[in-house]
C-alpha cells in the first residue's frame, strides 16, 4: 500500500511539474511569426552545407574503423533525426 501512495505522490508531483511549463514542448511555435522566406532560404542552405559535412565525416569515420561506407550514411541520418529530440535548450528549469 505505501508503494502505491509514494507512486501516486510521483505522479502528482510530475503533472505539477509540466503544468507549471517547466518544460515547453513546442518552443517553436512564437517564433514562426517571425519566420519568413529569407530566412527559410538560409536555413535551407545552411542544413544542405551540414548535410554534407555530417554525411562526408560519417563515411570517412566509417572507412577509418573498417566498416562499409554505408555504416556511416547510416549512423548519419540516425543522428540527424535523434539529436533534435536530446538537445536541452529549450527545457526550462
Amino acid at each position: 500500500m505505501k508503494a502505491i501512495q509514494k507512486l501516486t505522490k510521483t505522479a502528482r508531483q510530475v503533472g505539477r511539474f509540466f503544468a507549471a511549463e517547466h518544460v515547453a514542448f513546442a518552443p517553436f511555435l512564437p517564433d514562426l511569426k517571425r519566420y519568413s522566406l529569407p530566412k527559410f532560404r538560409q536555413d535551407a542552405w545552411s542544413a544542405a552545407n551540414v548535410t554534407m559535412l555530417a554525411l562526408a565525416q560519417g563515411i570517412a569515420f566509417a572507412a577509418i574503423a573498417g566498416l562499409p561506407v554505408v555504416y556511416g550514411i547510416v549512423s548519419t541520418a540516425v543522428a540527424a533525426f535523434t539529436a533534435p529530440f536530446l538537445r536541452a535548450r529549450d527545457t526550462r528549469f
